[in-house]
């Protein structure tokens, strides 16, 4: 953010340097109330997608009190995050402490072309064809996939976060779980939407 006031205030001087004087002044008030009220907008949106990324991480932890793998783990619970990771910390921060099932939580980040087979939870953020890739690469694994792009569900993932009036809802596909022999609690479903593939 100081960068940006900076370059605004970078941008006030050389305007400043060409108009000549009471016009000099009004120009130079006009663009300082722009530079402020874009300021402020991109810190809101930087918050507002803050919160979004608290109240996700939140869910992917609750997510795991709802699912049955058909091989218990014996070490911790892998959730690992595919391509970009937009938490920061809200991950670490919401699995502190915690555990599933007296499994603690292990939070992994994986690099594209990584194999998240070996991943309880795999948050997978990515295009829609990127995203249909790594499903392709999960298929006969028992990895519960939640996404957040457009027909993530639809495509073969299990869990979707949806954004509608600016509250995190998700949908879920029954089939999809299914076939990766993992038991979704019909409490978790009676709070999503239902898709099918």
């Amino acid at each position: 953010m100081a960068g940006e006031f900076q370059a605004g205030r970078g941008a006030l001087q050389a305007i400043g340097s060409f108009v000549p004087g009471t016009a000099r002044s009004l120009l130079t008030l006009v663009i300082a109330a722009w530079v402020l009220t874009w300021a402020s907008a991109t810190a809101a949106k930087s918050s507002e997608t803050a919160g979004e990324y608290q109240v996700k991480a939140a869910f992917l932890y609750n997510f795991a009190k709802f699912v049955e793998w058909p091989d218990p783990a014996s070490g911790p619970i892998r959730l690992c995050i595919v391509g970009d990771d937009p938490f920061g910390s809200n991950l670490e921060v919401t699995v502190r402490g915690k555990t599933i099932s007296g499994h603690p939580i292990e939070i992994r980040r994986m690099n594209r072309g990584d194999n998240p087979r070996d991943c309880q939870i795999a948050f997978i953020r990515a295009t829609e064809r990127e995203a249909r890739s790594v499903l392709e690469l999960l298929q006969g694994a028992s990895t519960l996939t939640v996404g957040e792009s457009p027909n993530f569900a639809r495509d073969g993932g299990m869990i979707n976060f949806v954004l509608e009036d600016k509250r995190v809802h998700f949908e879920i596909n029954p089939g999809a779980a299914q076939r990766a022999r993992l038991k979704i609690s019909s409490r978790l479903l009676s709070l999503a939407r239902i898709v099918g593939n």
